[in-house]
C-alpha cells in the first residue's frame, strides 16, 4: 500500500533556458475587436458604366416659332361653290333699282330703261336721288340736243308710280349718267338705296346688274365677273373710265346699277355690243362718285374738262410707223382727228401715238392693258391741271413732250358734243346707242397707213 505523501520541498534556482520548442498547432479565432477611426480618403476610382434612364421630366416652354417652310402642292379641288345672293343684299337691290318710263325725241317716242336711288351722306336722303343713264333723259339726233319731256318712276316706300319733274334732272353727258332728284325723303328708309363702293375693283371680281332687261322682268338680276375695272374702249367711243364686264345685259338694262357681292355700286351699265349680251358696262365708280358730287348741285356737268380728241387703240401693223422697228411697247393711242377747240390742237396730230401722260409726279400710261388707262380719264382732274404728254409723230423716232395746262371745259363748247358715245371731236360720232359700238372702218386705218407713210416719204 502506497504511503503517506511528504512536505514540498523548498524550489530550486531557475535553469538555463531550453530550446525553443516546435510551434503549436493554431488556436481558435479570437473575438472581433472594435472598429478603428477612418483613415484617409483614396483617390478617385475609374467611372462606373452608365445607369438606367430615369423617367421623362415636365415638359418645357415653348420655343419662339421657326421660319416658314416651302409650300406644299397644291390640294385638289374643292366642291364649286354658289352664287347665291344673301337674302339682305337680294332685298336691298330690289328696294333700291326700278324702271323708268320717258318720252323723248322728235316724235316724243316711249322709252323705258333701269335706275337706282342712291345717296352718300345721310343728309342725301331727305331728296330722294335715282341715277340713270343719261341717254333715258336726253338724245342728240341730227344735230338737235333732246331731254325727254315726261318720266315715271315707282315710288319704293309706296311702290307707286309717279310723274317727276323734269325740271329736276341734271346730266353728264359723256359719262352717259343721269341724277334726278325725286324729292321723296328717305331718311327713314336708307336700306332703299344704295352706296356707291370705295374698296378696290379688281378683274374677276363678281358683279350683278340689276335692271329691267327688254322689259321682260322687273327687278330682274344678272351675275358676271368684271372683265375690266378700267377699260379703254378701243374703238375711242366711250372715252371716260369705264368698267367693263360679262354679266348678261340688253336694252332695258340702260341706267340699273352694276354691284358687288356686298350690294354697293362699282359702275352704271350704259353700253353693251351689238348682238351681244356678255360685253358692256358703263361709267366706273370713280366717274360716279366725281360726276354725282356736281349733280348734286342741282347743275349739268360742264365743269369737266374738254379734250376735244378722236382716238383708238392701234394694231401693230400701225405703231410700226411710230417707231420703223419690228420690236415696240404696247403703249399708246392713235390720234385720229382733233378738234378746232382742243387743247391739243396745232400739237397733236392724226396719227401721232399718244404714250402717256404725268400730273404732279404721276405717269399715267395708256392703252388698253390691265396697268393702262384711257386718256379721257383726265376729263375729271380740276380746271387748271397742269399735264405733260408723250407721243410720237412717226416722222422719226423721238419721244417728244409737252406741257399743257387744260383749262377748257364743257361749259366752253356746244352742247352737242356733250352727249353719251361722243368723243368729243364733233356731234357726229361713229358710234350710236341704238346701234352700239361698231368697228372702226377701214377707210380710217388705210387713212393712217397712208398718211403715215406721206409722211416718212
Amino acid at each position: 500500500m502506497s504511503g503517506i505523501t511528504g512536505p514540498r520541498g523548498i524550489q530550486g534556482t531557475t535553469g538555463p533556458t531550453g530550446l525553443r520548442g516546435l510551434q503549436g498547432i493554431a488556436g481558435p479565432t479570437g473575438l472581433r475587436g472594435t472598429n478603428g477611426t477612418n483613415g484617409p480618403a483614396g483617390p478617385a476610382g475609374p467611372a462606373g458604366p452608365a445607369g438606367s434612364a430615369g423617367p421623362a421630366g415636365p415638359a418645357g416652354p415653348a420655343g419662339p416659332a421657326g421660319p416658314a417652310g416651302p409650300a406644299g402642292p397644291a390640294g385638289p379641288a374643292g366642291p364649286a361653290g354658289n352664287i347665291n345672293i344673301p337674302s339682305n343684299i337680294l332685298s336691298k337691290l330690289q328696294n333700291a333699282t326700278c324702271q323708268i318710263f320717258f318720252k323723248q325725241g322728235p316724235n316724243n317716242t316711249m322709252y323705258s330703261g333701269s335706275g337706282f336711288y342712291y345717296y352718300d351722306t345721310i343728309q342725301d336722303l331727305q331728296y330722294g336721288y335715282f341715277v340713270t343713264a343719261g341717254h333715258c333723259v336726253m338724245d342728240i339726233q341730227n344735230n338737235i340736243y333732246y331731254k325727254i319731256t315726261s318720266a315715271y318712276i315707282q315710288n319704293p316706300i309706296t311702290t307707286k308710280w309717279f310723274l317727276i319733274d323734269i325740271n329736276n334732272i341734271y346730266v353728264d353727258g359723256v359719262a352717259d349718267v343721269a341724277l334726278i332728284k325725286t324729292n321723296i325723303d328717305f331718311t327713314n328708309y336708307p336700306e332703299y338705296c344704295l352706296k356707291i363702293n370705295t374698296e378696290t375693283v379688281n378683274s374677276g371680281d363678281l358683279c350683278y346688274v340689276v335692271g329691267n332687261p327688254g322689259r321682260f322682268d322687273e327687278d330682274s338680276i344678272s351675275v358676271g365677273c368684271v372683265r375690266d375695272p378700267n377699260w379703254c374702249d378701243p374703238k375711242g367711243s366711250q372715252i371716260i373710265n369705264t368698267i367693263f364686264i360679262n354679266a348678261p345685259s340688253m336694252g332695258g338694262n340702260s341706267g340699273g346699277p352694276i354691284v358687288n357681292a356686298y350690294g354697293n355700286v362699282i359702275g352704271i351699265y350704259t353700253f353693251g355690243y351689238t348682238n351681244t349680251e356678255t360685253f358692256g358696262g358703263g361709267s366706273n365708280q370713280s366717274v360716279l362718285t366725281s360726276t354725282l358730287a356736281i349733280l348734286k348741285q342741282n347743275k349739268d356737268n360742264k365743269s369737266k374738262l374738254y379734250l376735244g380728241l378722236d382716238w383708238y387703240i392701234p394694231p401693230p401693223y400701225l405703231i410700226y410707223y411710230n417707231y420703223f422697228d419690228t420690236t415696240f411697247d404696247t403703249a399708246g393711242v392713235t390720234i385720229y382727228r382733233v378738234n378746232i377747240e382742243s387743247p391739243f390742237y396745232n400739237i397733236l396730230k392724226s396719227g401721232d401715238l399718244l404714250l402717256k401722260c404725268e400730273i404732279n409726279g404721276q405717269t399715267i400710261e395708256f392703252g388698253n392693258k390691265n396697268n393702262q388707262r384711257t386718256p379721257g380719264i383726265l376729263l375729271y382732274y380740276p380746271v387748271g391741271t397742269n399735264v405733260k404728254i408723250f407721243y410720237k409723230t412717226g416722222v422719226d423716232v423721238n419721244v417728244y413732250t409737252r406741257d399743257i395746262i387744260l383749262t377748257k371745259t364743257y361749259a366752253d363748247v356746244s352742247n352737242l358734243l356733250d352727249g353719251p358715245l361722243l368723243s368729243g371731236y364733233s356731234q357726229n360720232t361713229k358710234n350710236s346707242i341704238t346701234n352700239k359700238p361698231t368697228e372702226i372702218g377701214n377707210e380710217i386705218i388705210n387713212e393712217i397707213i397712208n398718211t403715215k407713210m406721206n409722211m416718212k416719204l
